[in-house]
């Protein structure tokens, strides 16, 4: 039986990274990121879209020290690096925009909510995606976190109607990273920190003006 050589191992790894939006954080970024939200002061810490743990990792490097550290991840080899490196997180199996995944957290507000959203668009994703999960569809992720967000304690009726508002007017063609920033933002609580990674170029794309405006909501509420 024929095997793959390490390069072609590699660059199928980098197609199926690519599938799924991963581009992973890195140390660097990710202490950076950790140090400005503070995460040496919170008790709880989760990151929606774990990948192999790099945004949990750098927390704990600067000298956090929380309770409760969780990882929700869809793709299985990412999510057992992450276990490896980080016995100290419970992992979680499944897509983030699933209210069965979010009705499994140990908690559902969190002092703080740090990602590297996958910045992915809906229609990259194929079946054929090699992953223990089956891709959502932009219908799924939108019903899923409209599902979510009424479930969480940390929002009150007014910020489920806004969010409600949100989830059901993002543009279909928005990729991954729109409903993402709105399901952590949701999973905030009362005076927690949202941290995510947001490349420069991503700030000018239309239908990201949602976001932007949801921010800056978020900062004077």
């Amino acid at each position: 039986m024929s095997s793959l050589s390490p390069e072609s191992n590699r660059t199928a790894d980098a197609e199926r990274r690519k599938r799924l939006g991963q581009y992973y954080t890195g140390s660097g970024l990710g202490r950076l990121l950790a140090a400005l939200a503070q995460a040496d002061k919170a008790k709880t810490i989760i990151d929606p879209m774990v990948g192999s743990g790099d945004l949990l990792a750098s927390c704990l490097e600067i000298g956090a020290k929380p309770k409760l550290v969780v990882g929700v991840e869809i793709d299985a080899l990412a999510l057992g690096v992450c276990q490896s490196r980080l016995p100290v997180a419970s992992c979680l199996l499944g897509s983030a925009f699933d209210p069965d995944v979010i009705s499994r957290l140990p908690a559902q507000g969190w002092d703080l909510v740090i990602a590297n959203p996958p910045y992915v668009r809906y229609q990259s994703f194929s079946d054929k995606a090699d992953t223990a999960h089956a891709l959502p569809s932009a219908m799924q992720i939108r019903t899923g976190l409209l599902q979510s967000l009424q479930r969480l304690p940390a929002l009150d009726d007014e910020d489920k109607q806004i969010f409600a508002h949100l989830v059901s007017g993002y543009s279909g063609l928005s990729d991954l990273a729109v409903p993402s920033m709105i399901l952590c933002a949701g999973l905030v609580k009362q005076g927690g920190r949202l941290a995510l990674v947001v490349p420069e170029s991503w700030l000018s794309r239309d239908y990201a003006t949602i976001v932007h405006y949801f921010a800056v909501s978020l900062v004077r509420h």
